[in-house]
Formats: structure tokens, C-alpha cells, sequence
């Protein structure tokens, strides 16, 4: 079974050091300058409130250049022309949760990244796949796509340091129904305009009623 049909059968693929060290070195030194800035409340710098005290920024040059120098590989593992929509660092702190949740439309093939932490112990991603709960650990450089909009994913409390940098990279399928959603309905890549967004969070592992809608 090769990585294609990996992915379409369980919905996830994971893809070890796809970016040279000295690139996330590079990536991690420029996420560590957004954190330092944080209580600039610099309009780029949002504080979502999903998240507590993580802070995130949507649509960066740098993450959205890795967007685009990422599509080819990406296109050629799964063996289907992808579309990107938007790209997104988030820095999660202490006590920090993602709540088990789906992605909206434009999340369609789903990539994260871990970036950097300054804790021992790795924080799982988890997914569930083919009615199975998995804890996905991913170190530097590591990536996993996902099927955002159909995979169930969460990660619990954030206990074991003080920060964890993750990037985010989104696509739709060029040939699928959310090709219209191109660039996440922006002009084009790294503009920093945030369109309305619809999440459904879910309240526990057991159940699947809304927890609340993110607009």
C-alpha cells in the first residue's frame, strides 16, 4: 500500500522530517520573535480565546511561503492536485487545549507541523481513525495530514512545558467541491484578512453534540 492509499484509507498519513533541521531552526527562531511580541497586541497577533493564552497568527508570509514550497511534495504523496487555502502558527502555552473538533471546508487535506517546545515529554495529537483513538507524537519537522473536515482531532491539556509552536497548512483537492474556496476566499496568499469561519467543537470523546461554533 503506498502513501496514497494509506491516506485514503485511513484518513491521516504521518511524514517524518519532511523539513531539513536547518529550516525549522530558522522557522522556530522566527516564531520565538511573535511570541516575544505577544503583549504588543499587534493586530496580526491574535489572542484566541479558544486557546486561553496561545496566540496565533493567520496567513504570515513565512508560513504561507511553506504552504507553496510544500504543494508539490504534497501533491505528489497523495497523487492529487491540491489547491492551497491558508496557512496558520499557533503557539499554545501552559494549560492550553484543543478541543475535539472538525475543520471547516476550506481544511479539507490538513497538515500540521511541530515547530518547536521547550518541554521533555512530546503532546500527542489526537485523532480518531477508522473508530479508533490515536495519540500521534510528532517531533521537529514531523508532519501529519489529515482529512481536517472528517477526522475527528484534539489534543488534551498542554502540561508537560511552557510553549509549543505548531504550523498549520491548508488545502482542498483541485478537482473536488471546495476548489472555489482558493486562497480561504482572500485575494491571494498572505493576506492577513480573516474571513468568517465556522468550527464545531464537540463536548467529549462519547459525544457529538455541539459545543460551541467559532464565527
Amino acid at each position: 500500500m503506498n502513501f496514497a492509499e494509506t491516506f485514503e484509507k485511513n484518513s491521516y498519513l504521518i511524514l517524518k522530517k519532511i523539513v531539513p533541521d536547518e529550516t525549522i531552526s530558522m522557522i522556530a527562531g522566527y516564531c520565538n520573535f511573535i511570541k516575544k511580541e505577544k503583549s504588543s497586541q499587534a493586530k496580526a497577533y491574535e489572542h484566541d480565546t479558544e486557546y486561553k493564552k496561545s496566540i496565533q497568527v493567520y496567513g504570515d508570509k513565512l508560513s504561507e511561503s511553506l504552504l507553496l514550497q510544500l504543494q508539490p511534495m504534497l501533491e505528489k504523496t497523495l497523487e492529487r492536485q491540491l489547491i492551497p487555502t491558508y496557512s496558520l502558527i499557533r503557539i499554545y502555552s501552559k494549560g492550553d487545549e484543543l478541543y475535539r473538533h472538525k475543520d471547516r471546508d476550506a481544511c479539507e487535506i490538513s497538515c500540521t507541523m511541530t515547530i518547536n517546545y521547550d518541554g521533555e515529554k512530546l503532546w500527542p495529537i489526537c485523532i480518531e481513525s477508522n473508530q479508533q483513538e490515536l495519540k500521534i507524537n510528532l517531533d521537529r519537522g514531523d508532519f501529519m495530514v489529515y482529512k481536517g473536515r472528517e477526522v475527528l482531532h484534539w489534543r488534551n491539556k498542554f502540561e508537560t512545558g511552557e510553549y509549543w509552536v505548531q504550523i498549520f497548512l491548508h488545502f482542498v483537492d483541485a478537482n473536488g467541491p471546495f476548489a472555489k474556496l482558493k486562497y480561504d476566499g482572500r485575494e491571494g496568499l498572505a493576506v492577513q484578512t480573516r474571513p468568517k469561519r465556522k468550527t464545531v467543537f464537540f463536548s467529549n470523546p462519547l459525544s457529538l453534540f455541539t459545543r460551541k461554533q467559532k464565527m
